[in-house]
């Protein structure tokens, strides 16, 4: 009887420390108010990431319980972000959806605590590698969606510009975006035959109906090689 009690006692504690490792090992999320968020952003010298979410949403429960848990994504924002889970539809959540017009969920913006302004945003489901891509676009400037939509916008095609824009376009879903963009990558004098062009094209354009199908397909041995 006695060992059984011990075996009992050492499941007990095994359980217990698996179960804290499962809740520690992915983002570790703030549950202060908002005033209190920015003062902590603040103190550490982070951007806020604020994963907006409602009750409803299937993809943000999604997220929450196969993404967010990951070590690797908990490792990234935890060294690099104060984290918030905000409802969008329940007490301050209301408001700061409004302020930051989140419209679909789940929405991932990323805020400057010292002026409370977004610098980056993104949405949709995404698996865990994209997820860290999302938070290093929000940590480098180049990348940051409001300046890449900006500088496209004023008419800014500089190459490097393009790719990270046409990336961040892709990472949101945003199909007829991307392949615009692409066709003007291609037309300011980008090749399929360029290794990072080609990387591009392999990662972001899909479908049948996308027109360097025809051409990869005329010149099949020389993209082999």
């Amino acid at each position: 009887m006695e060992i059984k009690k011990r075996v009992l006692i050492i499941g007990l504690i095994l359980g217990g420390i698996l179960n804290l490792s499962a809740q520690t090992s992915g983002i570790n999320f703030f549950h202060g108010t908002w005033a209190e968020t920015v003062a902590k952003a603040k103190a550490e010298n982070k951007l806020i990431f604020i994963d907006f979410y409602t009750q409803w949403c299937g993809p943000c429960l999604n997220m929450a319980e196969t993404v967010f848990v990951l070590p690797t994504v908990g490792d990234f924002y935890n060294s690099n972000f104060v984290n918030a889970k905000i409802d969008a539809e329940n007490g301050e959540g209301v408001n700061l959806a409004k302020k930051y017009q989140v419209r679909s969920f789940p929405t991932y913006m990323f805020v400057d605590p010292n002026t409370e302004e977004a610098v980056h945003r993104s949405s949709s489901r995404q698996t865990g590698e994209q997820f860290i891509a999302t938070g290093q676009g929000a940590i480098t400037p180049a990348k940051r969606s409001f300046y890449l939509i900006d500088e496209y916008n004023k008419g800014n095609r500089d190459r490097e510009l393009m790719i990270n824009y046409i990336n961040y376009q892709h990472s949101v879903y945003q199909r007829n975006a991307v392949n615009k963009a692409f066709g003007e990558l291609i037309q300011g004098g980008a090749k399929l035959t360029e290794p990072q062009i080609w990387d591009l094209y392999v990662d972001v354009i899909s479908g049948m109906d996308n027109p360097y199908l025809k051409e990869v397909s005329d010149n099949y041995g020389e993209y082999c090689k």
